[in-house]
């Protein structure tokens, strides 16, 4: 059920704010190992630890889910030179990344390389 609702809430983003407002967080999945950073000047960083590479995404902008606040349901999207689209979908909802006994306070999708990743946020 928590899926679903995820889901849902991540499908009605509106409201884009600027890029000055994007969340710095620190994001991360297990299987297959990934991390995003962002920034408040709006830059996403992916990393896969297993081949060492790294991919900048800028000018971000942020979307908030309608019908919450502003930091429960947001989608920050981005692009890179090659001009690909990374979309993190973060949800304010408890998370564990699988691997180990941590949890932390955001959900997150990402959509990247016609992939969608799930992982954690803090």
């Amino acid at each position: 059920m928590k899926t679903l609702l995820t889901l849902v809430l991540l499908s009605t983003f509106s409201g884009l704010v600027h890029a000055s407002e994007v969340p710095q967080l620190q994001c991360l999945g297990t299987e297959p190992f990934w991390g995003i950073t962002t920034d408040a000047n709006g830059t996403l960083s992916m990393s896969d630890p297993m081949s060492d590479s790294k991919r900048d995404y800028s000018k971000a902008t942020v979307k908030s889910a309608q019908g919450t606040t502003a930091d429960f349901a947001f989608q920050i999207e981005a692009t890179n030179e090659a001009s690909n689209t990374l979309k993190l979908n973060v949800v304010k909802a408890e998370c564990n990344d699988g691997m180990s006994e941590n949890i932390y306070p955001y959900t997150a999708l990402v959509d990247v390389d016609d992939r969608i990743l799930f992982g954690c946020c803090y």
